[in-house]
């Protein structure tokens, strides 16, 4: 989404003049825990990554910003004067807009897509919250990588992604992701490689979803 060519002539001047482009190598931090806001934060390229740690120590990704959107926490933040509350990091090469609070709230009061990106930012962060939160209390963990693997695969049944960030996002640990894939692939249900899992029965899959006998 190209943000910019939606606002009017003058929110355009006041967003391009005052944006500034930061980038972020993969796995860079961006913000930690505790950290001030001072700003919107619009994810222009790439991708960041959003997360919480378990007691244990565990990372838990609580959700994804993509190109185009923009991360609630931070505008939560920047609003109220709360320190953030979770991690972030880039999970690819990412560059990153980030607007100045006094900037964000001028067009935010005038200008219909920045109150549809914070809106939609909301809406989808909370369902996407409830539904992990949900699958978190009542699936098994084969059942959660299931599914995980059925939303991000690619077009050519391939889900490109390591054992580490599997288990970084379902908040498990990498032997216990690796141990579930090697059942799976003695099932015949996927094919692991480098940095790749390749679907094999996505019909079985999604029944493991329903339904686990493990």
């Amino acid at each position: 989404m190209d943000i910019a060519n939606q606002l009017s002539t003058s929110g355009r001047a006041i967003f391009t003049s005052r944006l500034v482009r930061r980038k972020f190598d993969p796995s860079q931090p961006v913000l930690d825990k505790g950290s001030s806001v001072s700003g919107a934060y619009f994810v222009l390229e790439g991708a960041l990554r959003v997360f919480t740690l378990s007691p244990q120590g565990k990372q838990i990704t609580l959700y994804r910003i993509l190109p185009g959107q923009t991360c609630i926490l931070a505008i939560n933040s920047l609003f109220n004067s709360f320190l953030y509350p979770a991690w972030v990091e880039a999970e690819e090469k990412t560059v990153l807009g980030v607007l100045p609070g006094d900037i964000y709230r001028q067009l935010f009061r005038g200008e219909a897509i920045v109150q549809d990106i914070t809106i939609k930012a909301l809406s989808s962060t909370v369902f996407g919250l409830m539904s992990a939160l949900e699958k978190h209390h009542s699936q098994t963990i084969k059942q959660r990588l299931a599914h995980y693997l059925l939303v991000r695969v690619a077009p050519d049944a391939t889900v490109y992604t390591t054992q580490q960030v599997i288990a970084d996002d379902l908040g498990s640990t990498r032997e216990f992701v690796a141990r579930i894939l090697s059942h799976l692939t003695q099932q015949g249900l996927v094919q692991t490689g480098r940095r790749k899992i390749r679907i094999l029965d996505p019909e079985a899959l999604k029944k493991l979803c329903q339904y686990d006998e493990a």
